[in-house]
């Protein structure tokens, strides 16, 4: 993966422009050392109101550099400012602490603050391609942190990019929901953006920072420094990252891609990445001699899962079929005998094959229990069900008229 910095921005910041880029591999974060951080970042802030006065704080030179750089750039007209202002404002000015978030996001968070070098943090497994921080063409794609509409970045606008979207506009606002940075992420590539500091003293806190990941989180760093001679670097990514990326990538198209909604999706999505595997259920009753194409759509969803090593379990209404299908049509239910089901059923099993991997799907029959029960525990079930309930679906009131 390349990172890059088109050089229009060199130009305009000048020869100490001297921006940082990090890879943070393998982050490993307990609940009890989340617990610590979010103590201290919770005391930090209330030290940082205690040091300030309300607005003392832009008196550092820091601020005016800032405010130099953003007009260099074209960007005092935005409305926008950088975020050390925003934190700031809110802890000192408006007495309101910032929300714990994440623990590398509270100590990263504390960093900035101690520091006055504003930095980005992006989950590493979901950036696509190569990074580059350069002018908008006016078609790149942005979803904004904690939005999910997708909205396309004027022309002329300095932004963070990979090869899908902007990672984060105006240059060090506001970063993306895509590669935000989630309770289960380990891999993380970061941002470092200094103005009105000495670069030596930049990269001795850049540099200390990385070592403190390393002994709390212990992660593997790695710093990449680009300058007005070294507008590119390629940023070396571990096996592991790579085969992380991978599966991110399998997880996000499975769960967007042909895909209406999913329930709890933040929850499916981090137990995927996790390594849970699930037991993934699909029912049919065989009451026609082939599979309905609509089909096809649930079951490439299901081969993805399978590959990824979740158990597939095709259960086959073996005994629910026999009584035909429970549409919203006017005609009465056709009844079918055992052995007419049985032949649909292995029609169907044949056609799944041609998608999934027989061999490792479950085949369950509902004929298999039901078969065994009496009427007397079939009435039992029923009568779990009043007839308002079966009168809210659609098929049983249009019956009704």
């Amino acid at each position: 993966m390349k990172i890059k910095i088109d050089q229009k921005i060199f130009a305009r910041l000048g020869d100490t422009y001297t921006p940082y880029f990090a890879a943070v591999e393998g982050l490993n974060c307990s609940a009890e050392l989340a617990k610590e951080i979010a103590v201290e970042f919770e005391e930090f802030q209330n030290e940082l109101r205690a040091k300030y006065q309300a607005e003392e704080y832009l008196a550092s030179p820091v601020f005016a550099a800032w405010e130099q750089a953003f007009a260099e750039l074209d960007l005092t007209d935005s409305g926008v400012s950088v975020s050390l202002v925003n934190m700031l404002g809110r802890i000192v000015d408006s007495g309101k602490n910032l929300a714990s978030v994440h623990p590398l996001v509270d100590v990263y968070n504390m960093f900035v603050l101690k520091t006055f070098i504003p930095m980005g943090a992006y989950d590493l497994d979901r950036v696509e391609g190569d990074v580059e921080l350069v002018f908008s063409s006016g078609k790149e794609k942005f979803k904004q942190l904690g939005k999910n509409k997708v909205e396309v970045v004027p022309e002329n606008e300095v932004i963070l990019h990979d090869e899908n979207e902007a990672m984060c506009r105006y240059w060090v606002w506001k970063q993306s929901e895509t590669t935000k940075i989630r309770p289960y992420t380990k891999n993380v590539l970061l941002r470092f953006e200094a103005q009105g500091l000495k670069g030596a003293v930049v990269k001795e806190q850049v540099e200390a920072f990385l070592q403190e990941l390393e002994n709390r989180f212990g992660a593997k760093t790695k710093l990449y420094e680009l300058n007005k001679e070294q507008m590119e670097v390629e940023c070396v990514l571990s096996d592991q990252i790579e085969k992380a990326r991978g599966e991110v990538k399998i997880v996000n198209d499975l769960l967007t891609r042909g895909v209406h909604d999913v329930i709890d999706k933040d929850v499916v999505e981090a137990k995927l990445l996790s390594g849970h595997k699930f037991r993934v259920k699909h029912g049919v009753d065989p009451t026609t001699s082939d599979l309905h194409l609509g089909y096809a759509v649930n079951y490439e969803k299901l081969r993805k899962l399978q590959e990824l090593g979740h158990t597939i379990v095709f259960l086959i209404g073996s005994f629910t079929g026999r009584f035909g299908d429970p549409t919203d049509k006017n005609d009465m239910r056709q009844m079918r005998d055992k052995e007419s089901v049985e032949e649909k059923a292995q029609n169907y099993l044949d056609q799944l094959g041609r998608i999934l991997d027989m061999d490792k799907v479950e085949v369950r029959y509902n004929g298999s229990w039901y078969d065994e029960m009496s009427a007397e525990d079939l009435l039992k079930i029923m009568s779990e069900f009043s007839v308002a309930q079966m009168l809210e679906r659609d098929m049983f009131e249009k019956r009704m008229q």
